[in-house]
């Protein structure tokens, strides 16, 4: 069984229960090589999600006073 680095811990631990037959490994440069794949839809939403996170952090910043 693969994982990733990025996997919670208490995911990892629950699978860590696992029988004693599962042998685990590192397997970050699968998902890390998908996640380098974008289509122009993705690209979009991602940007998207940034103009948006960007927008907040303005609309917060200003509501700030001393």
């Amino acid at each position: 069984m693969g994982l990733e680095e990025r996997v919670r811990f208490f995911i990892a631990h629950g699978l860590a229960q696992a029988p004693p037959q599962v042998e685990w490994t590192i397997a970050t440069l699968v998902p890390a090589g998908c996640r380098m794949i974008k289509s122009k839809t993705g690209t979009a939403l991602m940007q998207h999600a940034n103009d948006i996170t960007i927008s907040a952090c303005k609309a917060g910043l200003a509501t700030l006073r001393e």
